[in-house]
């Protein structure tokens, strides 16, 4: 019975204090403490407080022993860490230059005759066409009488392109340089991967569109095309007079990119492409 009734005065005495504490303030409730001889304990913190003390602590000690990843903080709501989305840059890139290498490959071993696939062989087109062409054309005259010859004057260009690389024949050059410009624009799309509001996924659709189109995509000059549209279509957003000439000189090539025009703003009112809004112009 005296431990009983020991236990209900403390358990009085502890209800009375904490009464005491909300309206005295902590001040006065520890001097009241100190008479009765009860342990101090401090004010009272609410369980969410200790949560997040609790979370800071496990924060730190994933800083401290460097197991803190970006992940974890995108789990927990918080934005990804810069040197995580830096390293999983690095890793896609890494990839998609290794998968572009293989099927770059493939299609040089196909072009080469390494490979030979069944079907016509469409690789011939460039040691006799092109080179016919490029013949014609170093003498200061268009191949007018050629029926084949159905492109615009900038054409001339990728034809006479191999003679950049004379040490090398002329159907070997072709591919060399359209193996460069390639390169070039895959760099292109991964590093439009990098900027905010695009997908990494295009630079993959590049890969494997050119390697689908097989040997073909190699043996014409449409690649070079293609790259050039591409870099206008990613100018487009925040230069658009270098789109402009981009697409001028795509259309110079060959006249498809000049449909990349219905893409491009009016003067007028109307949504700007890329998702972007347009600001209004002075008014009077």
């Amino acid at each position: 019975m005296g431990a009983l009734a020991r236990r209900t005065r403390r358990g009085a005495a502890r209800a009375v204090l904490g009464r005491q504490y909300r309206v005295a303030g902590p001040d006065r409730a520890g001097a009241r403490h100190a008479r009765t001889g009860l342990p101090d304990r401090g004010p009272a913190r609410p369980a969410s407080c200790r949560h997040d003390d609790r979370r800071d602590d496990d924060d730190q000690h994933r800083q401290q022993d460097g197991r803190g990843t970006g992940r974890r903080a995108a789990h927990r709501g918080g934005p990804p860490r810069p040197e995580f989305l830096a390293a999983r840059t690095a890793r896609s890139a890494a990839a998609a230059w290794a998968v572009w290498a293989a099927t770059r490959a493939l299609l040089l071993l196909c072009v080469f005759r390494v490979l030979v696939l069944p079907g016509p062989d469409v690789t011939t087109d460039v040691a006799g066409i092109y080179r016919g062409w490029a013949e014609v054309l170093r003498s200061g005259t268009f191949p007018l009488h050629d029926v084949t010859w159905q492109y615009p004057p900038a054409a001339a260009l990728p034809v006479l392109a191999p003679d950049l690389l004379p040490f090398l024949p002329y159907a070997t050059a072709f591919f060399v340089l359209v193996l460069a410009v390639d390169a070039a624009a895959l760099g292109l799309f991964l590093r439009a991967g990098r900027a905010p509001g695009h997908r990494r996924s295009r630079a993959w659709a590049w890969i494997a569109g050119v390697a689908l189109l097989g040997p073909t995509s190699y043996a014409r000059y449409d690649l070079m095309v293609a790259a050039v549209a591409a870099a206008a279509l990613f100018a487009a957003a925040r230069r658009p007079r270098t789109a402009g000439a981009l697409i001028a000189c795509g259309a110079l090539l060959k006249v498809w990119p000049v449909l990349l025009l219905t893409g491009a703003p009016c003067a007028g009112a109307g949504p700007a492409p890329c998702g972007r809004t347009r600001r209004p112009g002075p008014r009077g």
